[in-house]
């Protein structure tokens, strides 16, 4: 039997079976990684946006300066909707299709209540005409729902959710009068109102939650924030009435403001999935190239360990072992170390993923991924053990053992 003689000659070669062991987990752990987000990315690449993206234009201004920031909210809405073939106006807190980490929303206000994660949206009463959703179930924001004030004194007592939304928090149940509660121990909004779903951005597409989404109905400021708008405009007309709204605003207090963004929700989508592919390419790009160094650095460990014992490998042959047999000597010795260094790099991954979890309420995990990044590390050590063996076994039992 070679298991117990292999475990004997690895006792002996501490230092380097463990960074073997050591190689191999952090390639794992990194091409797992890269793997996965490459992946969900990709999944998610044709999701439906649920929104009439080149017909909603976002605007993104900056103000300075000594400025009534509530009157250049009012002044800007009344300006863009006197625009031709503008047909809805709202400043906005939060924009689809780019949205940040999600919030928790709860059903009680108990430490212990359930947690779902969604996006917040604030926006006027026309939220659902802007983005041109369909009311599912109950009504939509009249003007008296809409809360207007300073960001620290107050908030809408109630909100509008996502047919997805809605499903996540009450199942089969009708959303209509339910509360919720957006912090915990904070005061309860009511449910009005259940819309199509709508994309949120890319923080949440990869969990799975898409479409999680709540709109509150608020125009909040505080003196020196950005105004932000969405426009939504006749069709083929964005790239026209997009010049016209720079020329809108800076009309109004222009010498407090600058207009940095006029851009429509198709370009805002691209910009969000170019980003994260770009990025997992990158990592996985930088993962195959660690793997390829591993393998490197493993071909040298190994073939320093196999020049350590030729007078072992000359007895075996001596005594009749055959190349093949030495050969898989070698290659189980190494699946050993590489096989610890699996199980390390699970561990890795699920505290990696546990810890994700705890921060945004959900375990995203793809098993046969892992198991697909598991072979290919093994077989890449696979190749740099057998090429150096291979070399080492063509010597003669008389060379090897001379000396």
């Amino acid at each position: 039997m070679e298991i117990r003689p292999i475990l004997l000659s690895l006792k002996h070669n501490k230092f380097l079976s463990g960074v073997i062991v050591l190689q191999a987990a952090l390639a794992f752990l990194a091409l797992y990684v890269s793997t996965s987000d490459t992946y969900f990315t990709l999944k998610d690449w044709n999701k439906a946006s649920g929104l009439p993206l080149e017909e909603v234009i976002s605007v993104r201004s900056r103000a300075y300066g000594d400025i009534d920031v509530k009157s250049m909210i009012d002044l800007d809405v009344e300006k863009l909707k006197s625009l031709p073939g503008v047909l809805a106006v709202t400043p906005n807190r939060g924009r689809p299709t780019e949205a940040p980490r999600g919030s928790s929303l709860y059903l009680s206000p108990s430490e212990d209540a359930q947690s779902e994660l969604a996006n917040i949206f604030e926006m006027n009463a026309s939220a659902l005409s802007v983005l041109k959703l369909t009311l599912l179930e109950g009504r939509d924001f009249a003007p008296a729902d809409v809360y207007r004030g300073p960001t620290d004194e107050g908030g809408a007592a109630v909100v509008m959710i996502s047919e997805a939304m809605s499903k996540a928090l009450f199942g089969n149940e009708s959303a209509i009068g339910k509360s919720l509660y957006l912090e915990k121990g904070g005061a309860p909004v009511y449910v009005i109102g259940v819309y199509s779903n709508f994309i949120n951005g890319g923080q949440l597409n990869r969990l799975g939650k898409s479409y999680n989404t709540v709109i509150r109905p608020q125009v909040t400021w505080k003196e020196g924030s950005t105004p932000d708008y969405l426009v939504r405009v006749e069709p083929n007309t964005s790239e026209q009435i997009k010049e016209r709204i720079v020329d809108v605003l800076y009309k109004n207090n222009s010498n407090n403001r600058y207009v940095s963004n006029v851009e429509t929700l198709t370009r805002v989508l691209k910009r969000m999935y170019d980003g994260r592919s770009s990025d997992a390419a990158v990592l996985l790009g930088v993962s195959l190239l660690l793997i390829f160094v591993a393998s490197l650095g493993t071909t040298g460990l190994v073939a320093f360990l196999i020049s350590q014992r030729r007078k072992q490998i000359g007895i075996r042959r001596a005594l009749g072992a055959t190349n093949k047999m030495v050969i898989r000597y070698f290659l189980l010795e190494n699946s050993i170390l590489v096989f610890i260094g699996l199980g390390i790099g699970l561990l890795l991954i699920f505290t990696q993923f546990i810890l994700s979890a705890q921060a945004t309420g959900d375990l995203n995990i793809s098993f046969p991924i892992m198991l697909t990044c598991a072979l290919f590390t093994w077989l890449v050590n696979v190749f740099a053990v057998y090429l150096p063996a291979r070399k080492v076994v063509n010597i003669s039992p008389a060379i090897a053992t001379r000396g």
